[in-house]
C-alpha cells in the first residue's frame, strides 16, 4: 500500500516518512539518518523517552510519538524553503544571458546601421560616379533614398537626360551607324532608344540599298535575324536578296556573252546611240520597260524622236557588271537581274540614284528581248 508523500505529493509507501527522493534529501541535507518506518520511528522516540523519564504512562508516549513526527516534518519544510532560493538563481542566470544577446544583437543592428550601412553607401555612390550612367544614379536613388549624396545623383541624373536630349537631337541627322549604336550601347534605358534604334534601322537600309548587292542584303539580313537591327525593312530585303543572289552553278561564256549585252546596250541607251541600242536588242521585244511589245525599228526609233523633240534631263545608265546574277529559263533564253546606278546633272551637280534592279531576258543569241526594272522608291525616275 502506498500514500502520498507530505514533502512532495509522490507516492510512499504507507510505512515510510516520506517518498525514497525525499528520504535522501533530508539524509544528505541534514545529515541524519531518518528511520526505515514510521512504527520504527515510534520505537526510538518511546525508548529514549523511558530511559530518560520512567514513569511516563502509554499516553504520554503518543503525545511524544505526535510531537517527534511534527519535528522532523517541520525541520524538512524549513529545508524545503531553499527551493525558491535555487529557482530564482537559475532564473536570475537565464534573465543575464537573454540580457547579454539582446545587448549582442543591438550591437550589430547599431553596426549595421552607422558603419556597414555608411560603407555600402560610399560603395555605391563611388560606382554611381565611376559609371556616370542613367543607370548607375538610379540604383544609388532607389537604394539609399535618404543618402547624403542624394542630391547629387539627381543632379548628375538630370544632366545625363539633358545630355541625351542633345545627343538625340545631332543623331536624327546623323548618316553614322556607329554614332548610332553607340548611343544605344550606353544608353539602354533612354526614353529615345526607340527612335535611335529606328534611325539605325533606317540608316542599314540605305547603305544596303546604296550597295546593292547581295553581300550587302545578307548583311541587314543577319543583323536583323540576331536582334541588332529592328528589321523594318526585312521584306523588301529579302527580295532584292534573292534576286541578286546567285543560285545556279554559272558558265563563264553565258556569264560574259550576258555582261557583254547588258554593258552594251546601257552604254547606247546612256548616249543614244541608234545603232547600238538596235544591235543589242531582239527583232522583237516583248517589253521595254513601261510599255509594251514592239519591234526594235520602232522602239529605237521613237527612243531619238523623243530626245530629240524635248528637252528633258540626260539619264546615264551604269550597270554593276559584277553583281550580274543569272539563270538558264530554258529553251535557249536567259533571265538576268543587273544592279543598277542612274545619274543625272541638276545645275551643277551630279545627282546620283542607286538601288535599281534591271531585269533583262536574252535569247540564245544574247540579244535582249524583254527589260524592265525594280525602283528604289516609288517616284524614282
Amino acid at each position: 500500500m502506498s500514500d502520498k508523500c507530505p514533502l512532495c505529493g509522490n507516492e510512499r509507501w504507507q510505512d515510510s516518512l516520506f517518498c525514497v527522493d525525499c528520504t535522501k534529501k533530508v539524509q544528505s541535507d541534514y545529515e541524519v539518518m531518518l528511520p526505515e518506518s514510521v512504527d520504527n520511528a515510534t520505537e526510538i522516540n518511546i525508548k529514549t523517552k523511558t530511559e530518560s523519564i520512567d514513569y511516563i504512562t502509554e499516553p504520554d508516549v503518543e503525545i511524544n510519538k505526535s510531537i517527534s513526527e511534527e519535528a522532523i516534518v517541520e525541520s524538512v519544510y524549513v529545508k524545503s524553503e531553499d527551493y525558491p532560493d535555487n529557482k530564482n538563481k537559475k532564473r536570475n542566470k537565464l534573465l543575464r544571458t537573454a540580457l547579454v544577446i539582446l545587448v549582442l544583437v543591438g550591437s550589430y543592428f547599431v553596426f549595421y546601421e552607422v558603419v556597414l550601412e555608411k560603407n555600402l553607401e560610399r560603395s555605391a555612390w563611388e560606382t554611381a560616379v565611376k559609371e556616370n550612367s542613367v543607370d548607375g544614379y538610379l540604383s544609388y536613388i532607389e537604394s539609399h533614398p535618404s543618402g547624403i549624396h542624394f542630391d547629387e545623383a539627381q543632379e548628375g541624373l538630370m544632366n545625363l537626360k539633358r545630355k541625351e536630349a542633345s545627343i538625340w537631337e545631332s543623331l536624327k541627322e546623323s548618316e553614322s551607324i556607329s554614332e548610332l549604336k553607340g548611343f544605344i550601347a550606353q544608353y539602354t534605358t533612354s526614353p529615345y532608344l526607340p527612335l535611335v534604334e529606328a534611325r539605325l534601322d533606317s540608316l542599314s537600309w540605305i547603305v544596303a540599298l546604296n550597295t546593292n548587292s547581295a553581300e550587302s542584303y545578307y548583311e541587314y539580313l543577319e543583323f536583323s535575324r540576331h536582334g541588332d537591327l529592328k528589321g523594318g525593312y526585312i521584306g523588301e530585303v529579302q527580295k532584292r536578296y534573292d534576286l541578286l543572289y546567285q543560285a545556279t552553278p554559272v558558265e563563264d561564256f553565258e556569264l560574259d556573252s550576258i555582261r557583254t549585252a547588258v554593258s552594251g546596250f546601257y552604254t547606247s541607251l546612256s548616249s543614244l546611240d541608234h545603232s547600238g541600242m538596235y544591235r543589242f536588242l531582239a527583232p522583237h521585244v516583248t517589253r521595254f520597260f513601261d510599255s509594251g511589245g514592239s519591234s526594235r525599228e520602232r522602239i529605237t526609233g521613237e527612243l531619238m524622236m523623243t530626245a530629240a523633240q524635248t528637252d528633258n534631263m540626260r539619264i546615264s545608265f551604269a550597270p554593276f557588271l559584277e553583281g550580274v546574277q543569272y539563270k538558264s529559263a530554258g529553251n535557249g533564253f536567259y533571265e538576268a537581274n543587273v544592279p543598277l546606278v542612274k545619274s543625272y546633272t541638276e545645275g551643277n551637280r551630279d545627282i546620283l540614284i542607286p538601288g535599281y534592279i534591271a531585269h533583262i531576258s536574252l535569247n540564245s543569241a544574247f540579244e535582249i528581248n524583254s527589260i524592265y526594272e525594280t525602283k528604289p522608291y516609288s517616284d524614282a525616275p
